[in-house]
C-alpha cells in the first residue's frame, strides 16, 4: 500500500478579505488596463486558482459588500488619491467592517487608536505616519464612513452638544470644538445618583439600612 496523499486545500497563500476580493474584481474588469489572473495572483500572494474563484464569485462578493456601510463605496476608492500606506488602510477597513457586522459601535477615536496599533504591528515609523484627525477625515471619505459613529442606525450621524443641538458631521464637530479651549471640552455620560446606590444592609448593630432594614 502506497503512501497516502495529503488532501490539498482550496487554495494556497493568505486568506483574502472582502476589500481585497473587491479590488481583484475591479482590476480584472478594468477596461483601460486589465490585469491578468497570473499577475493578480502574484500581487496578492495567492495562487491563480484562488483568483479564478474570486472572479467567478464576483456577483456574490459585490452583493455582500454592498450590504456593508463601510465597504459599499469601495468601488470608488481607486478614483481618489491613493493613500501613502494602502495596506494599513485596507486592514483598518476590514477591521471596521467586521465590527460593524457584529453591531459594535465604533467612534473615530477608537479607529485612530486602532490605526496606531496596526502601524506598530506593520513596523511603520510614527514619523512616517501620524494617525491624526486630519488623516481620519481623509480615510473616512475614501472608505465611505459618512457618520461620526459606526453602529446602531438610530444613533448614527448625530452627537449632542451642550445647547441641545445635533451635529451631523465630523467636520462640524471639529469646528465647534475649535471655539473652546481643551479644558472646556467634556464627554458626558449617564450615571446613577449616589443615594440610589446605597447598600441594602449595614454592618453596625442597631443601624438601619436602605428601606428601613435593621442590621442583625
Amino acid at each position: 500500500m502506497g503512501p497516502s496523499k495529503r488532501k490539498r486545500g482550496a487554495g494556497s497563500g493568505p486568506r483574502l478579505n472582502d476589500v481585497q476580493r473587491l479590488e481583484i474584481i475591479q482590476r480584472h474588469r478594468s477596461v483601460s488596463a486589465p490585469v491578468s489572473l497570473h499577475q493578480l495572483a502574484r500581487n496578492f500572494g495567492v495562487d491563480e486558482k484562488t483568483i479564478r474563484r474570486v472572479v467567478a464569485a464576483s456577483a456574490d462578493i459585490e452583493a455582500r459588500v454592498s450590504s456593508s456601510a463601510v465597504l459599499q463605496n469601495r468601488a470608488n476608492v481607486h478614483r481618489r488619491p491613493a493613500p501613502r500606506f494602502p495596506q494599513l488602510e485596507k486592514a483598518l477597513a476590514a477591521w471596521i467592517d467586521a465590527r460593524e457586522r457584529a453591531r459594535v459601535d465604533i467612534s473615530p477615536s477608537i479607529v485612530i487608536d486602532k490605526a496606531k496599533l496596526v502601524t506598530r504591528e506593520m513596523g511603520i515609523s510614527p514619523e512616517d505616519f501620524k494617525a491624526s484627525w486630519g488623516w481620519y477625515d481623509k480615510f473616512s471619505k475614501r472608505y465611505g464612513l459618512q457618520s461620526v459613529f459606526v453602529g446602531k442606525k438610530e444613533e448614527m450621524g448625530t452627537v449632542a452638544t451642550g445647547n441641545g443641538n445635533k451635529i451631523q458631521s465630523l467636520q462640524e464637530l471639529h469646528r465647534i470644538m475649535g471655539a473652546y479651549d481643551p479644558e472646556w471640552v467634556f464627554s458626558v455620560e449617564e450615571s446613577s445618583l449616589f443615594y440610589d446606590a446605597l447598600p441594602f444592609a449595614v454592618l453596625g448593630e442597631g443601624e438601619r439600612g436602605r428601606g428601613g432594614i435593621e442590621s442583625r
